[in-house]
Parts: C-alpha cells; structure tokens; sequence
C-alpha cells in the first residue's frame, strides 16, 4: 500500500482526548439523512492484530469508532487535526476518517471550514471527487467527516519521476474539468487545486480524484466568508485575485486557473516558474506564463486558462468543456514544425499593465482566523478567446523510451519580509499589506512548530486600527486573532472598540473571542460583558455566541467583573439571586 494514498488536510489530536463508547448524535451538514455515525470507543481488548501496534498521535490502532469503524492507522496530519484508515467492521470496506483535534474544536473558524468540507463533498457526487460516507457527532463532542479511501500517489508524487505525455495531460484535463464543474454548479470552489490534492488511483490519470476541499468557498450569497487571516490555497499554484490582484473576488475562474497551472506542470513535470517569492510571485502573474516548451496542441487552451486577469478568462468549466476538443481527438505538433500560428498567443494574450494589478480586496485566505463579507455569485458565462487552428496531420508523440531526469522545481514562495509589511502600512497601503499580512500568517501555519517566526505585532496592529478605521473590523480581527493566537496580547485601546464594531455588526463569534481574551488579560468591563453572554436576565440568540443561557457562567464571571472594580456587577448578581434560586 501506498504510505501516503491520501493527502486530506488534518492535524493532531489530543492523546488525552476522552475514547470512551456511548450513543453517536449525527450532526453537521446532511446528518439527519445519513446512517453513518462515528464515536470514539476505546480500543477492543480482543483486537489481536493490532495489540502490539504503536500508539497513533490522538486514537490507537484497533479503536472501534462507534461500533463500525476499526482505526488501522494514520494517513496523515496536519495542523487542524488527523486523517486515520479505518475498516468498516461489518462490511470489510476501507475509509478515511477526518477529526479536527481538540485544540481546535472550540474555534469556530476551524469548525466552520470543516463543515463547510462536509457540505461540499456530500453535495457534490462526481467520480473525479472524493466521496463523502458521513458526518456525525460523538456523545463527547467530536466531530468526523467519513470519505472514501483512495488509494494511490498524488500527482506531484507521480511527476517527480518525469511529465506526462500529451496525450495524458489532455485525458487529466477532461477528468479533473469535469470534476471541478460539477463542484461550481453545486456552488463549491476548491481555491486550494494543487499536485498535492490530485490523486491518481492506481496511478492512471483518467480516474484521478481532487480532494481535499478545506479551503472551499461557497458561492451562495447568504454564505459569509469564515476564513480571512491569511492565503488560502498553495503559492505556487494560486490565482492572482487569490493575492488581492484584480480586484482580489476568487469564484471559478480562480480554479479555472489554477488547473491551468497544475496541467501546465504535468505536462513539463515540474511547475512552472511562478516566483520564489512573494514579490515574484506577483510579477509571475503579471502576464500569461511563458508557455513555448510546451507541446503545441496544449498551448492555446492553457493560455485561455492562464490569462492573469479572469474577467479575459474563461468564466466556467462547462463552456470549456463544449469548446476543447476531447482528449481523443486533440493533437500536438512536434516541436521542431511547430508553426508561428500555434506558438502565438491569442487574442487578448499580453502583458497587463501593472498598474491595473493590485486593486481591490484580498479575496483568499486561510483557514485559522475570520473574514465575515459575502462571497460572489459565479459570473455569467463569458466568451472563450478563439484557439489558433491545429494542425491536422499532427499526432501526439510517443512517450520516450527513457524519460530525462526532471529537474527540481522552483522553490515555493516565501512570505515578504516584515519589513516591507510595515512599510505598506506606513504607505497606507492598506490592501497590500493586508495580503502580505496573510501571507506571514500562512507561511507560519504550514512550518513546524519550532520554525514558526513571531508576526511583526507593531505593524499588524496598526494595520488592524487602520482597517477598523475604515470600517473593516472583520479584517483587523483576523490580523489580531492571529497575534493572539501566536502568544501575543494586544492592548485593550484596540480590542475593546473593535469588540464593539464587531458586536454591533452581529459578528457575534469574534465579539466573544476579544471579549475572553480581554477578561483573561484581567480587564473588568470584559469580565462583566462576558458574563452578560450568559446571563439568562440578558441572554437572546441574536445577542449571544451561545445556544443556553448559564447562569453559574455568568455568576463566576460577574464575581470577577466585581473583584476588578465594574460597580454593575454587584447589582447583576443580586438581580441573578431573585431569580435562579440557589445562586
């Protein structure tokens, strides 16, 4: 078996987390029509096989998960939680089975995506997509997310050993646009379409599978965005509207482009130089990539996908595929024929004017703070640049006996030095260094835990009192929920108003994150607002985070609001005595 045959985004779980077997409750997207429950159960004592196994980081080998589902090791982590294989107990059927570990499950940016994940894949039913099995909540709290286990390398493992012939890349092509589309018309964008989330089932190209939907967006105009403190999706692969260029709104077409880049890859088994770095990796986007040791026949439909502004690319996958030719039918010119017509850009190909780049808002971000806007309506269908003809004589070369060693790619681009953030900010550059912000959050959030740098704290909290100035506060708490998540504690001056902006704006989850970290920075008005939250006196669903009022919540914290010097506390613990008995 493959060591790695599935790369689904995760993280570590708690050892200390409680395994102990009871009644499973199905919640999240689509549980009340789906029988798969999963539960954390404690390892069967008669589990022979796996007695002598080593422990895996959260849940041990042999651990029966609600009665159906056997762990028989973990496939991979990452930094919101684990992916184990499990065997269906009854059925003999392998899955995988995703747990966000308890560390992150009280933060709801976390397990905002993780539903969001869930909801995706159950809606979106496509063989060139993972499948979904379950979602389900145990009688602990912790959720899991079942999917189908594929078997197999990725398409960056498979591209290391040399590119794909033409005739390949085209059948890649056809699998994963059909894929994709059917994700869009469920109003699903991945935003994350790299090599690594490309998984070829017995390494053939034409069942490979996307997985991996935990940056994905929805489409529908009621769907807040949950994600804003950093990148989302893999430099190297990104759209340019993903750094904020054009405007910054990511919808389809930043897939579209995307898959752009990962065809472009397969074809030259390494990726295409896109920039070492942050700033390079603006530039890169600047025009369409230099596309010429590329097979021709690829040419003019990659250069349609790869053109750097998506208002001039094509706007949906289903106009691509009514418009290419199917992979069967498509040729390649040999290089050394290759006409002046098929080398040439089309229409409307050409360096953009960098003037025109770096306008609007960032629109893609990772997965560990909070954006709160709407995201877009995929546009209306848009006309495709016309193809230079092919020439019909042309076959697709055969693939070479002996494939040239591929050389290594570029390296993945690094985030932009602290400095130049701070001189955005000082440039009152609010949108660019809001990108750079991001992309610091990112590069901290994919290293180890020993490598992570301290953020530059000075120039994200003037950056966050800018953006709150300006009427952002969705944005500056995502920049202050990042430094507070990394250790730091940023004054009270700041955070109190941008609670306020928050609260007054219904955000009411990051309103409760700022008014915790406050009171536990010892501030006494923090203390009494959070026992307000609880306060059964003042609880409503559209003034609390929370689902119950807790009166023993609110007395403790109300005690402290008084300890600290806030005169109303006295008179709301009296009022709480006349009306919860015993308190």
């Amino acid at each position: 078996m493959n060591s790695d045959p599935t790369r689904l985004t995760g993280g570590a779980v708690d050892p200390a987390a409680a395994t102990r077997v009871g009644p499973a409750a199905p919640t999240g997207p689509g549980a009340a029509a789906d029988a798969t429950t999963v539960q954390a159960g404690v390892a069967d004592p008669a589990a022979a096989d796996t007695a002598g196994a080593p422990p895996l980081h959260g849940i041990p080998p042999g651990t029966l998960l609600v009665n159906t589902y056997r762990v028989e090791r973990l496939l991979g982590g990452g930094g919101m939680g684990e992916v184990y294989l499990v065997r269906h107990a009854g059925l003999a059927t392998l899955h995988a089975v995703k747990v966000i570990r308890p560390a992150m499950a009280a933060n709801h940016q976390v397990m905002d995506l993780f539903y969001r994940e869930a909801k995706v894949l159950r809606g979106v039913r496509h063989d060139a997509v993972v499948s979904y099995d379950g979602f389900v909540r145990d009688a602990d709290g912790r959720d899991y997310l079942v999917m189908e286990f594929v078997e197999g390398p990725s398409l960056a493992q498979r591209l290391r050993r040399g590119p794909l012939p033409a005739d390949q890349v085209l059948a890649l092509r056809d699998r994963l646009a059909a894929g994709l589309a059917q994700a869009h018309r469920q109003g699903a964008i991945h935003r994350d379409i790299s090599p690594d989330n490309v998984i070829l089932p017995g390494e053939r190209v034409d069942s490979a599978k996307l997985i991996d939907f935990g940056l994905s967006k929805l489409t529908d105009p009621t769907q807040e965005t949950i994600i804003g403190a950093s990148f989302a999706g893999k430099l190297r692969f990104a759209a340019p509207e993903q750094f904020g260029m054009f405007g910054g709104e990511v919808d389809a077409r930043s897939d579209i482009y995307s898959l752009g880049l990962i065809l472009a890859a397969a074809a030259r088994g390494r990726p295409l130089d896109m920039g070492d770095s942050f700033a390079a990796a603006l530039r890169a986007r600047e025009a369409v990539p230099d596309l010429t040791e590329l097979p021709p026949a690829l040419r003019p439909w990659l250069s349609a996908m790869l053109e750097p502004d998506p208002a001039r690319r094509p706007a949906s996958l289903d106009e691509l595929l009514r418009r290419w030719p199917a992979a069967t039918q498509a040729v390649a010119a040999p290089a050394r024929g290759a006409s002046a017509a098929a080398q040439s850009k089309p229409p409307g190909q050409g360096t953009v004017p960098r003037a025109t780049l770096l306008r609007g808002g960032l629109g893609a971000v990772l997965a560990l703070a909070a954006g709160w806007g709407l995201y877009a309506v995929l546009r209306p269908l848009e006309t495709v640049p016309p193809r230079p003809p092919v020439p019909a004589t042309t076959t697709i070369p055969e693939t070479p006996q002996s494939q040239p060693q591929p050389q290594p790619g570029p390296p993945e681009p690094g985030p932009p030095p602290a400095g130049d953030l701070a001189a955005l900010v000082q440039g009152g550059r609010d949108d660019q260094a809001l990108s750079a912000a991001r992309a610091l959050i990112a590069a901290n959030a994919d290293a180890p835990a020993g490598a992570r740098t301290a953020l530059p704290a000075d120039a994200f909290l003037a950056l966050a009192e800018s953006l709150r100035a300006a009427g952002r506060p969705a944005e500056a708490f995502a920049l202050v929920e990042a430094l507070i998540g990394g250790g730091a504690a940023p004054p009270a001056a700041l955070l109190w108003p941008l609670a306020q902006d928050l609260r007054a704006a219904g955000r009411l989850d990051p309103y409760f994150f700022l008014v915790r970290a406050l009171a536990g920075q010892g501030d006494g008005p923090a203390a009494f607002a959070y026992g307000e939250l609880y306060d059964p006196l003042h609880w409503t669903p559209g003034t609390s985070p929370f689902t119950k009022p807790r009166a023993d919540k609110a007395r403790d914290w109300y005690e402290k609001a008084a300890a600290l010097g806030v005169p109303a506390a006295a008179a709301r613990l009296e009022a709480l005595k006349a009306v919860v008995p015993g308190d």
